[in-house]
């Protein structure tokens, strides 16, 4: 068949009206072109038809004896829960997607393996890392090492006990001498032994009682400063003065006295009374007097007033 295009229509008539019917018979024309006009002895080509593509086909249909498996496990299943004689609770069987199993090969194929340097930093980690049994031996040692002292001490108890000698019974006299005494009266501790040595003990058995006896040196100062007071009247140096000839040590003394209940006014005057008891005074020579004893000028003046000069 021709492709060539037909001619233009003529001149002053319009194209595609120029359909006429050809008359019967007329075999001028051939088939399948009748409809064009006279000039006109061909119609124009049809463009072919694009094939249409063949569907594809599923998953199932592509892997044919996975989906028979598949559904051998279902019906398994199925029978096994209706075998157990438990409808409520039917076991689940968990079939995997071809998705979901496309991914996992993906991701196991996706996973590197590790290079050998890697395994290799890897493994001196490993050998640098103490072992269980290493690190629970130092504390095992130092376990160890605490009972060791204690044993040790509990072991030298009985030893320390045994290395005290047994007191003499000049000894044992000497301390319960010295506990009667100061059951009955102050004592320094010097004051104490000289008494014991009075008393015809040793000097080295006086000594060892004194230094075995239970005592407190500052209260027995405390209480010396307050027998003192209530035999006659002191000033606060003048008492400080007589621990210490007592045999307290000073430190001892101080505690004595400021430590002890006083009113040093009331003590100037009763000093004041008992000098003029003694012998006469002036008014200033009695101020000095208790000036030298220690007191201030202030208690020195009201003693010398409370006695009326």
């Amino acid at each position: 068949m021709s492709t060539t295009p037909p001619p233009p229509p003529p001149q002053g008539q319009p194209y595609g009206r120029t359909w006429q019917d050809p008359p019967a018979g007329d075999q001028s024309v051939p088939p399948g072109q009748q409809g064009w006009g006279p000039g006109h002895p061909a119609a124009p080509p049809v463009p072919p038809v694009p094939a249409r593509p063949e569907p594809k086909k599923s998953w199932f249909r592509r892997h044919k004896i996975i989906t028979a498996l598949l559904i051998l496990v279902g019906i398994g299943a199925v029978g096994n829960a209706l075998s157990s004689g438990e409808p409520d609770a039917p076991e689940t069987v968990a079939v995997a997607s071809p998705d979901e199993t496309a991914t996992e090969a993906d991701a196991e194929q996706a996973e590197p393996e590790p290079s050998a340097e890697q395994v290799s930093e890897d493994e001196a980690t490993a050998e640098d890392e103490p072992a269980p049994e290493e690190e629970a031996a130092p504390a095992e040692s130092s376990a160890t090492d605490d009972e060791a002292p204690a044993e040790e001490e509990t072991a030298a108890e009985p030893e320390t006990a045994e290395a005290e000698p047994d007191m003499t019974v000049s000894q044992e006299n000497a301390v319960r001498t010295a506990e009667n005494y100061l059951e009955f009266t102050a004592f320094s501790k010097s004051g104490l032994i000289d008494q014991l040595e009075f008393e015809d003990y040793s000097t080295a058995d006086a000594e060892f009682a004194v230094n075995h006896i239970d005592v407190d040196w500052n209260e027995q100062a405390l209480k010396s400063a307050e027998n003192y007071l209530e035999f006659t009247a002191f000033s606060e140096p003048g008492l400080t003065g007589q621990l210490e000839f007592e045999g307290f040590t000073a430190d001892e003394a101080e505690y004595g006295v400021e430590n002890v209940e006083v009113d040093w006014m009331e003590q100037a005057a009763k000093s004041a009374e008992n000098y003029l008891e003694f012998t006469s005074f002036s008014r200033q020579g009695l101020i000095d007097q208790l000036l030298f004893e220690g007191f201030t000028q202030e208690q020195a003046v009201h003693g010398a007033d409370s006695v009326g000069l």
